[in-house]
C-alpha cells in the first residue's frame, strides 16, 4: 500500500515541474515578444511623432517667414508711392491725388504742410484737418525724420484702420500714404498663426498644436482654450533653454499623450 502511494506521489511530481518549467518559460518567450513588439512600435511612433512636428515646425517657420517679407514688402510699396506723389509737389489738385491713388493702389493720400494741415487729399473732406498735439502726424513733424513707417493703427479722422508710411520734403511739406487694413490682411490671410495651426490640427492623430514663447505661455494653439496659458513642464523649459527637440510620454490627463518640443 505504502509502494503504491509513494509510486503516485512522484508520478504527480513529475508531470507538475515540467508543466510548471515550461508555463514560465513560454510565459517569459511571449512577455519578450510582446515587450520587444512595444519597444518597437513605440519607437516607430516616436520617430514618426518628430517627423511630424518637424515637418509642422517648419511650415510655421516658412509661414511667417512668409509674412515678414509681405510686410517689408508693402512697407518698400508706401514708401515708394509716397516718393512718388512728392515727385509731382508743383502740380497738385485733388484730381490729382484721386488719379494717384487709383494708379497706386493706395486707399489714401493726404499732403500735409509743414504746420500739420492737409492741403490736399484723395478724400475731399479731408482736406483742411489739422494734427494736434499727440496726433501720430504730429509726431512725425516733430520727429525730424525724412521718411518714417507706422504700424497699422486707426485713421484720426474717420476711425479705419490703415496702414501709413510719410515722406517729407526739403521745405516742409510732406505726405501720408495709407493702406487699409482689411486690403493687408486679404494678403497676410492665409499666413496667420492661428489659421495655419488649425490647418495642421486636421491630421485625426493630433491632439493638438500650439506656439510657445520663450516664458513657456502658450500665444497661439489650435485649442482657444490654451491661448496664454503658462507651461510648468521641464521639457518644455528644456527644449526652450537649449534649444533641443525634446520628446516624452505624458501621461497626467485621462489620454496618454506623446508630446514633442521642437
Amino acid at each position: 500500500m505504502n509502494r503504491k502511494k509513494y509510486f503516485k506521489e512522484i508520478n504527480i511530481w513529475l508531470f507538475i515541474i515540467p508543466f510548471v518549467v515550461l508555463t514560465v518559460f513560454f510565459s517569459v518567450v511571449v512577455y519578450s515578444t510582446v515587450q520587444r513588439k512595444i519597444d518597437e512600435n513605440y519607437e516607430h511612433f516616436k520617430e514618426n511623432a518628430i517627423d511630424t512636428a518637424r515637418q509642422y515646425s517648419y511650415s510655421l517657420k516658412k509661414s511667417v517667414e512668409a509674412s515678414r517679407i509681405i510686410n517689408k514688402l508693402l512697407d518698400e510699396k508706401l514708401l515708394s508711392a509716397s516718393k512718388t506723389v512728392m515727385l509731382g509737389h508743383v502740380r497738385f489738385s485733388q484730381s490729382a491725388m484721386k488719379a494717384l491713388a487709383e494708379s497706386l493702389k493706395v486707399d489714401q493720400i493726404c499732403v500735409y504742410n509743414r504746420k500739420g494741415e492737409i492741403t490736399y487729399s484723395n478724400i475731399d473732406r479731408y482736406v483742411g484737418w489739422k494734427a494736434k498735439e499727440g496726433d501720430p502726424v504730429r509726431n512725425f513733424i516733430k520727429s525730424g525724420k525724412k521718411e518714417a513707417m507706422e504700424n497699422i493703427r486707426a485713421d484720426i479722422v474717420s476711425g479705419g484702420f490703415y496702414k501709413y508710411a510719410y515722406y517729407k520734403l526739403s521745405d516742409g511739406d510732406f505726405v501720408q500714404i495709407g493702406i487699409s487694413a482689411g486690403d493687408i490682411q486679404k494678403l497676410l490671410g492665409g499666413f496667420e498663426i492661428s489659421k495655419l495651426l488649425d490647418e495642421l490640427n486636421e491630421d485625426a492623430d493630433i491632439d493638438q498644436l500650439s506656439l510657445i514663447n520663450r516664458d513657456q505661455v502658450i500665444v497661439e494653439s489650435s485649442k482657444d482654450e490654451l491661448k496664454g496659458t503658462k507651461l510648468n513642464i521641464k521639457e518644455a523649459a528644456l527644449s526652450i533653454q537649449e534649444g533641443k527637440e525634446i520628446s516624452y510620454i505624458d501621461r497626467s490627463g485621462e489620454e496618454v499623450l506623446y508630446n514633442s518640443f521642437i
